[in-house]
């Protein structure tokens, strides 16, 4: 799969240091929300709140917010 996707041109612009920085500023954008949106999907789960596989992180923590 990989090769393909160089092949075709998808990972000509990816680096190493460029993926390492995306994930410092993903990983940094989502301590300062506050949970992660997998974190917040296992307490739905456990409250068996429905629909919440289809819900984006704000809708999740809404309608833990709700129950």
């Amino acid at each position: 799969m990989a090769i393909a996707l160089h092949e075709a041109g998808a990972a000509r612009d990816e680096t190493p240091a460029k993926n390492r920085r995306n994930l410092r500023r993903t990983k940094a954008r989502e301590a300062a929300m506050g949970e992660s949106r997998a974190a917040l999907y296992a307490e739905a789960k456990r409250r068996g709140i429905p629909g919440r596989s289809r819900m984006t992180k704000e809708e999740l923590a809404q309608a833990l917010r709700r129950h």
